[in-house]
């Protein structure tokens, strides 16, 4: 998954740089933060509290902003494909392409983002955990 990592944190560094913004930190904490609630909401709908508490799990400080897209599988998909990078990497262009998503995507504010996958037989999520710390 590092590598369809890097590719959104490539792509996110891209948009927001036409905006003059400057790239995101990234941290492990926040990736695992990140990959578990993409899959609390394989099964369940977004939920602040739930995202907080997993936050103060994995000690992350701060409100994030959980930013998600998902694919739906084809019913051709390749089950040999763990990665499903062509799926995750459409699930991210979607939020690019939703005016309210990119918004916060491109935040001037945002710091630090965290990214999580999560996949079953019918769709994958991406979780996007933004958030403003300081930066030294």
């Amino acid at each position: 998954m590092r590598k369809v990592r890097r590719e959104v944190i490539k792509t996110i560094t891209d948009y927001r740089a036409k905006f003059g913004h400057p790239s995101l930190y990234s941290d492990s904490f926040t990736n695992h933060a990140a990959n578990e609630y993409a899959k609390f909401l394989l099964t369940e709908e977004h939920n602040e509290d739930s995202l907080q508490q997993i936050a103060e799990h994995h000690k992350i400080v701060g409100t994030q902003k959980a930013v998600v897209g998902f694919s739906y599988l084809d019913d051709d998909h390749d089950a040999g494909d763990l990665t499903k990078m062509n799926e995750f990497m459409d699930a991210h262009g979607l939020l690019l392409e939703l005016q309210e998503d990119m918004e916060q995507i491109t935040h001037k504010d945002y710091s630090h983002v965290g990214i999580g996958f999560a996949a079953n037989k019918q769709m994958v999520k991406i979780v996007e955990l933004l958030s403003a710390r300081p930066v030294m």
